[in-house]
């Protein structure tokens, strides 16, 4: 679920409630790693000079993407960055997240600027298509050409498409919605033309390296989520218009 905005309050199924657990890890925790049951204020997306920064842009061929589990040392900066870039409704429990990559059912990845923190990928991966459930950049990377180039390495990675459910931008006219939508395109991702309900929002299903169907989306989240997929996600069959 790449999403950052989303309109109304979502009831969403019992596990993807916070389960205010202490995450298992190794290493010393300062205060408590566990959702607070509130939305955390949203950083700004402008892009700010750091270090490891020319004028708001990142070196970008210094990039380093690697796997993390929960014994990884940036355990901490990925949790706080994944609760303050989503609100409480839109994000599963960590344990889920972590407890999944142990399980084979999700892909968890860090990426790092000179030694810096600076985005999460989450991705569940499937046997025809993978969905990019997750991506978030450190706020004071964001506007930079981070996640462009994240959607490159993952292009690149994997030989099957990957998807990634943003919200409509056919029933809604939003800024926010069309210019993320012309993100994604913009990066060579393709319009599925596939609009689905998931947990009760409407949302558009694109792909990389082809237009995938919903029935390949469906199985992928079918073996993540288990028979329960069918209850959360439907299909709308309607036309959709094919202008972009």
């Amino acid at each position: 679920m790449v999403r950052i905005e989303i309109s109304g309050r979502i009831d969403y199924p019992e596990f993807m409630e916070p389960d205010n657990k202490i995450l298992k890890t190794n290493q010393s925790v300062t205060g408590p790693l566990q959702s607070q049951g509130h939305t955390q204020p949203r950083p700004s997306t402008e892009a700010r000079k750091t270090s490891g920064t020319r004028d708001g842009k990142v070196e970008l061929e210094n990039l380093e993407i690697r796997p993390f589990t929960r014994k990884s040392p940036e355990i901490e900066e990925v949790f706080r960055l994944y609760e303050d870039s989503f609100p409480k409704y839109e994000r599963k429990p960590f344990e889920m997240v972590l407890s999944g990559q142990e399980e084979g059912k999700m892909e968890t990845y860090s990426v790092f600027v000179q030694g810096q923190y600076a985005a999460l990928v989450f991705v569940i991966p499937g046997a025809k298509v993978d969905v990019l459930d997750y991506l978030a950049i450190a706020p004071a990377l964001r506007g930079s050409g981070i996640g462009s180039k994240i959607l490159n390495w993952l292009t690149s990675k994997r030989s099957k498409p990957f998807i990634v459910e943003i919200e409509s931008t056919l029933s809604n006219s939003d800024q926010t919605r069309e210019r993320r939508k012309s993100f994604y395109l913009t990066n060579g991702m393709h319009d599925c033309h596939e609009i689905i309900q998931l947990f009760g929002v409407e949302m558009e299903l694109l792909s990389s390296r082809r237009p995938v169907t919903f029935d390949e989306y469906f199985q992928t989240m079918k073996n993540y989520f288990g028979k329960s997929a069918s209850f959360w996600i439907h299909h709308e069959i309607r036309q959709v218009s094919q202008k972009n």
